[in-house]
């Protein structure tokens, strides 16, 4: 429903920055059949213009290092998955709500109009038939109107400018003026809460008056005898608002149109200020897509300075690529987990005895294991119980390193009493402590791949790789409003070596908890992890243009620690379990 109601938010405010535009550029002209095209297109574009979203992708260094920040093993209760169970409203629905009653309330006038003007036609006699158009003219008192293909006229007409009349409303239904009326009238219900839709709604019946003005006057009819005509027909009688009616329009408005000096052809370019319009709009609407590309330091010598390398991995048919190239990488372990199979560095071995391969492959190599990355790739259909029962075996063998798809994580050892529900990156020893609620927020990727976020005591589902993610988190860390169900703050003063400037940064005492279900799928919850590295990423950039002016990438080594510092990334990892979701 929020979704929803966004977009319905967006594509009001486009319809109103061009319904601007044409009263301020195109109102007083006289070419309209123009127009009426840029009145008709106006709500098409405000509709289609919000989903068209431009994504512009950024690049953001992940400090594998940066991961190593001690963190607070944590035990989370589940809590209940339904959002009305933490006593707020959920305004949202709230908000659909109403704007589907008024949708439905706008229809059904739009409906009873169609319906007047049926039953009023069916009880008229008919005058006569041109084609498929006929005249029909009733006892009642109203003001002459056409719909469809039928003119509708009071029995005053027949002896008081009928012949002006019919002209009129054949031009209405010759240009096919009642079809633009519907289609403006299931605009309003979709967005009637949108003053500018019934601004477009007036302001299109009153240039199909124009035209059907203008298509009388062609026909060698004395403009004044014409004028004094819809004088006489302005006042007094019925009309129906889903009908072309002659006296529909503003009287004045019309008069001084047909009294206006006629647009030059080079007012028509007027119209192509409508572009930088479209592409004000989709600027408005773009987002970024924060890429997180995991970098590893490398110091040549205790008296040189920092430097860093970028390195990215990827597994094609079992072989190993770093930077692109193939390259053999001993310290590189890869794992490749699918549906009927699974590679260790590219050999197919059987699930089951993965414990005993990686020892025999770390004893012929004969290299620490505090060297070893492991990387996993996870194949369509592997779900999360298998990752986990990976990860144990890995515990095992102590290699603490590891990659879901490229997304950096760390594993601790186990802890004396062999529990290991409970994971979290323990490159140190790091005391027990309690932590308050607020500080905690809880992503569970469910059964149903759906992600359950908890923070501030609500609860909501979005999509493994939704952008709501990256939003939470950055919500959930930032708390710029100060809220008290978000987490407190310190201040983290860092010294910069060189020159010892001091920086204070207040940073948050926040904790994010991963759980996955057993059944949920591990390309879900890579998905998953990557949003989260990738909020922390945008988290860290803003602190570097807000501390340095400067973007991430752009800082050098000592100023990228004093910005990783400021904002750590805490994030817990919980083992699986079932029946996460209803």
């Amino acid at each position: 429903m929020q979704e929803l109601l966004t977009y319905t938010l967006k594509a009001a405010a486009v319809a109103i920055v061009f319904y601007l535009f044409y009263k301020v550029l195109l109102s007083r002209e006289t070419f309209h059949r123009l127009n009426r095209i840029v009145l008709l297109a106006t709500m098409p574009l405000s509709m289609v213009l919000p989903l068209c979203v431009i994504t512009i992708k950024r690049t953001v260094v992940a400090e594998p290092t940066a991961l190593g920040t001690p963190l607070i093993p944590i035990e989370v209760a589940e809590q209940p998955m339904v959002a009305g169970v933490t006593g707020q409203t959920d305004w949202w629905m709230v908000g659909g709500i109403i704007a589907i009653v008024g949708a439905a309330v706008v229809a059904l006038w739009s409906i009873c109009s169609i319906i007047s003007v049926e039953r009023l036609v069916r009880g008229s006699r008919e005058l006569e038939r041109d084609g498929h158009t006929r005249t029909v003219v009733t006892n009642k008192k109203i003001s002459p109107f056409s719909w469809m293909k039928t003119i509708v006229l009071s029995e005053e007409e027949l002896t008081e400018g009928y012949d002006l009349v019919v002209a009129h409303e054949m031009a209405h239904i010759r240009l096919l003026h009642s079809w633009d009326v519907l289609f403006m009238n299931l605009c309003c219900a979709l967005q009637w809460f949108n003053p500018a839709v019934w601004l477009l709604r007036r302001d299109l019946r009153e240039v199909h008056e124009y035209e059907a003005d203008m298509e009388v006057l062609l026909r060698g009819v004395n403009v004044r005898d014409y004028q004094l005509l819809l004088i006489k027909k302005a006042v007094g009688n019925k009309s129906y608002s889903i009908a072309n009616s002659l006296n529909h329009s503003t009287l004045k408005n019309r008069i001084t149109m047909m009294l206006h000096k006629k647009s030059t052809p080079a007012s028509r370019m007027r119209v192509l200020c409508a572009l930088p319009l479209v592409c004000l709009s989709l600027t408005a609407f773009a987002q970024t897509e924060t890429v997180v590309i995991n970098a590893d330091k490398v110091t040549e010598n205790s008296h040189e300075k920092q430097t860093r390398q970028v390195t990215t991995l990827r597994v094609v048919d079992g072989k190993v690529y770093v930077d692109g190239s193939q390259t053999p990488t001993s310290h590189i372990i890869t794992i490749t987990l699918g549906d009927n199979s699974t590679l260790l560095n590219g050999k197919e071995i059987e699930f089951d005895s993965l414990a005993e391969e990686l020892d025999a492959y770390l004893q012929q190599e004969g290299s620490t294991t505090s060297a070893k990355v492991v990387y996993i790739n996870m194949e369509e259909g592997v779900k999360m119980e298998q990752v986990d029962a990976v990860k144990n075996t890995l515990r095992d063998a102590k290699l603490y390193r590891i990659y879901y798809d490229t997304t950096p994580q760390s594993l601790p050892p186990l802890s004396d009493s062999g529990d290991t529900d409970t994971t979290t990156v323990a490159e140190e020893p790091t005391p027990f402590m309690l932590v308050d609620d607020r500080n905690i927020m809880t992503i569970v990727l469910q059964k149903n791949n759906k992600v359950k976020l908890t923070m501030g005591g609500e609860s909501f589902e979005v999509g493994a790789d939704d952008n709501k993610v990256r939003w939470a988190i950055k919500t959930f860390v930032k708390n710029a409003k100060e809220s008290p169900t978000l987490p407190s703050k310190r201040t983290t003063v860092i010294t910069l070596p060189s020159g010892g400037k001091s920086l204070e940064y207040q940073s948050s005492n926040g904790m994010i908890t991963i759980k996955a279900d057993a059944e949920a799928d591990a390309k879900e919850f890579s998905s998953l992890n990557a949003a989260i590295y990738a909020a922390y990423g945008e988290l860290r950039e803003e602190a570097a243009n807000e501390l340095f002016g400067r973007s991430l990438s752009e800082l050098t080594p000592e100023e990228q620690d004093a910005i990783h510092k400021a904002i750590p990334i805490r994030v817990s990892e919980t083992s699986t379990a079932k029946h996460l979701s209803k």
